[in-house]
């Protein structure tokens, strides 16, 4: 957007130039560049956000704040043809060398390069207050009043920059100036770099490692574009360039006319003409930043100070992977405790709606998770005092069923060397026992397939490929490949035999779209079913919503 406007500008700026020096000649009060500056100020400060941020009539103020700051110097009096701003002349290479062109000011002798400057100037002041300004991670003022100052700091700061003993410490040091060399390129190359980086990472965000690539490669052709293709212009003859520019605006102006942008989306909807792509590719990038840390599962499931006290007032990382909820149109006093790592933690989301269309019988269900903490493992320092905690609650709450999810132990997956004495099969035993023993019913749910050929996770994998006009139809696995993975998981599994204990088959509610495969999309929306390539979406979690309909069914009518 911002060289959008700046393009535009450039082709007004003549007529403006025009403008100021034929009214200044007439009319020896008349203030233009003023007068617009004000016009587009007020524009940008009434207009809708959207006008004010992109449309050329409302920035135009933060091009002509240089003008008018050299207008209100007092050292810009009495110049040429009785004009009040300083227009420099366009140089060409029939003018002074370009090592002279460092030095704005007007003078009739040789221009000169800046000299290094020993003593702190106003220039030094303005460019450390600019920075605490915009760089502040506070906010030190309203944004349109930072906006008004910052921009005419910056302005005070270019005119005193055209000025040998005006120029500061900071703007005179060699690295600076040389930053200053290149900055246009890097602020023209900065952008398309982060965007290519993103699609051939398959990434929404950038990580420590991209951030340093995507700054190294910024500045790599920033340099080697300065040093050729810009000092090429700079010193070739207005001809040149003029024709160089001419060429390229006539391809704009073409693409424009044969309406390219609208062309490209058009195919891009062609593609699936039931899928609306940019919404997809919208909801694909917001789910993927996978925020379920943030907040609860839904508003209605409230804090629990009851299931607190039930296990000694342990509340681990917080209260936000612990709920009460209890349905406002139960009739009976069924009582639902749902335990486990982050898959419990997004699963009552879709248990919730079941409960409520199909089940009135339930009183209450409670939410005791913590993410990252398997049985068997310890993944971390939270997840030893969680598992002790566990069985305090489910003795004090005596649930009518516990539902168990987790999405995978490693220990449980390792191969079996002999299942009778096998230690991670007595491990999950010991941590079953005290659960199953409290519960009239345990639903243990199975591990269910996910992506593993993802590594950015498979919502960016999605949205990317809908970005770059790519199929997604590899985005599947097979059942067959999903048995043998966790062949391991259940040989234990099948060793595990507890009369009130309910094993719940995932599996095959998310692998019902198509006999042999599980997809990992939504092929009617292009939505995701996983976040990343373990936690589900909320279309992902709609898959299971007839499993765990008919699981709880089944439990409920022995219950009854």
């Amino acid at each position: 957007w911002s060289l959008g406007v700046e393009i535009q500008y450039y082709l007004i700026v003549p007529f403006i130039i025009v403008a100021q020096r034929k009214l200044s000649l007439k009319y020896k009060t008349f203030k233009c560049i003023p007068l617009l500056l004000i016009a587009s100020l007020m524009s940008q400060l009434f207009s809708s956000p959207l006008a004010a941020f992109n449309l050329l009539p409302a920035r135009v103020w933060q091009f002509l704040a240089g003008g008018l700051a050299q207008e209100m110097s007092p050292s810009m009096n009495g110049l040429p043809n009785g004009s009040s701003v300083m227009y420099e002349k366009i140089r060409t290479d029939e003018d002074e060398p370009q090592d002279d062109a460092e030095n704005c000011e007007v003078d009739t002798g040789k221009i000169k390069p800046p000299t290094k400057i020993s003593n702190f100037r106003t220039a030094d002041l303005l460019s450390i207050c600019i920075i605490a300004l915009v760089m502040s991670p506070w906010a030190v003022l309203p944004a349109p009043a930072l906006r008004i100052i910052a921009v005419l700091m910056t302005s005070r700061l270019l005119i005193l920059g055209c000025k040998q003993n005006q120029q500061g410490i900071l703007l005179t040091s060699s690295p600076l100036v040389y930053l200053g060399d290149i900055s246009y390129v890097v602020y023209l190359a900065h952008w398309p770099t982060i965007i290519l980086w993103k699609s051939v990472s398959d990434s929404t965000s950038l990580s420590i490692f991209g951030i340093f690539n995507c700054l190294f490669i910024t500045f790599k052709i920033a340099i080697v574009a300065h040093h050729t293709i810009e000092q090429y212009f700079i010193r070739s003859k207005v001809k040149t360039a003029a024709v160089v520019v001419s060429v390229l605006y006539g391809f704009l102006a073409i693409g424009l006319l044969l309406n390219v942008p609208l062309l490209v989306n058009t195919n891009l909807q062609s593609r699936a003409s039931s899928v609306d792509i940019a919404a997809a590719i919208e909801w694909n990038e917001r789910v993927s930043h996978n925020d379920y840390r943030k907040h609860r599962p839904f508003k209605e499931c409230v804090d629990d100070p009851e299931g607190q006290k039930m296990r000694g007032g342990y509340t681990g990382k917080g209260d936000r992977f612990e709920c009460i909820w209890k349905p406002n149109n139960s009739t009976g006093s069924i009582k639902i405790l749902i335990v486990g790592n982050s898959v419990s933690h997004l699963a009552i989301s879709i248990i919730k709606p079941v409960i409520e269309g199909n089940f009135p019988q339930v009183e209450l269900v409670r939410l005791y998770s913590m993410p990252a903490c398997r049985p068997t493992e310890v993944v971390q320092n939270v997840c030893p005092p969680y598992h002790k905690a566990l069985p305090k609650q489910v003795k004090a709450m005596q649930p009518d069923i516990t539902m168990i999810m987790y999405d995978n132990t490693v220990k449980l997956n390792k191969p079996v060397v002999n299942i009778a004495t096998d230690g991670a099969t007595k491990e999950f035993v010991k941590f079953l026992t005290p659960i199953v023993n409290n519960s009239r019913f345990v639903i243990l749910d199975e591990f269910y397939p996910k992506p593993e050929h993802t590594p950015k996770g498979m919502a960016i994998s999605l949205q990317m490929r809908l970005m770059k006009n790519q199929p997604a139809d590899d985005l599947k696995g097979t059942i067959e490949a999903f048995q043998k993975q966790y062949a391991n998981f259940y040989t234990r599994l099948d060793r595990i035999n507890f009369p009130n204990l309910i094993k719940h088959n995932t599996s095959a509610a998310m692998c019902a779209e198509e006999k042999d495969f599980c997809w990992w999309y939504n092929r009617k929306n292009m939505h995701s079913y996983f976040t990343d390539n373990t936690h589900l979406t909320d279309d992902g979690l709609e898959l299971l919503r007839d499993s765990y309909t008919n699981v709880l069914g089944s439990v409920l009518e022995h219950l009854d």
